[in-house]
């Protein structure tokens, strides 16, 4: 239950992210369109053309930042499950229920 809400924040504010991404270029486009006055068309549309080529690689690099995030979620949830639940050597973890704690709150700050 705590990833699952965890996943949700950061889900939210990885959306919050790209929403406020989205309005800061279209405030953007605004303000150069007032800034720009009488010019060519084209130059325009290649002013445009980039701002929209930066707010892709902002919304990318979001994304893989989601998705590491997600990886590293699972991985210590395997970790975690792993040592609560040990089998044949990881009966010998010395400290094992410290080493759960400490990931379930490294989970916990990662979320």
């Amino acid at each position: 239950a705590h990833s699952i809400a965890g996943y949700a924040r950061v889900t939210s504010r990885t959306l919050a992210n790209m929403s406020q991404t989205t309005l800061l270029v279209q405030n953007c486009c605004e303000i150069e369109e007032q800034l720009a006055g009488p010019q060519d068309r084209d130059e325009r549309l290649r002013d445009v053309g980039e701002l929209l080529r930066r707010a892709e690689r902002k919304h990318e690099e979001t994304m893989d930042c989601l998705c590491s995030v997600d990886e590293s979620i699972s991985k210590l949830k395997k970790r975690i499950h792993r040592n609560e639940n040990p089998r044949f050597l990881h009966y010998l973890v010395i400290n094992r229920k410290q080493k759960v704690e400490r990931l379930t709150e490294e989970l916990l700050n990662l979320v």
